[in-house]
């Protein structure tokens, strides 16, 4: 699956990051990694349910910022055209 993007934080206080995979609106579908990108699925274990939700929020956000940054860039391409 494509990777969509990449985030950094904690899971049970150790420092990681979200590999966020191409998904649908709502949930998206993540895998963890280590601080040096290493695939980390004892990390993804200890991830608890409030932690869940708080990745699923930190990934809606990111997604929120890329799209916002897409209609920046389309809106000055266009302005270029002129």
């Amino acid at each position: 699956m494509k990777i969509q993007g990449e985030i950094n934080t904690t899971i049970a206080g150790i420092p990681c990051q979200i590999l966020i995979k191409a998904g649908y609106e709502g949930d998206y579908e993540y895998s963890v990694r280590d601080r040096k990108g290493y695939a980390a699925g004892w990390l993804e274990k200890k991830v608890t349910p409030e932690e869940e939700s708080e990745i699923q929020l930190l990934i809606s956000d990111y997604k929120d910022a890329q799209r916002s940054e897409q209609r920046a860039y389309n809106r000055q391409m266009r302005r270029e055209d002129y």
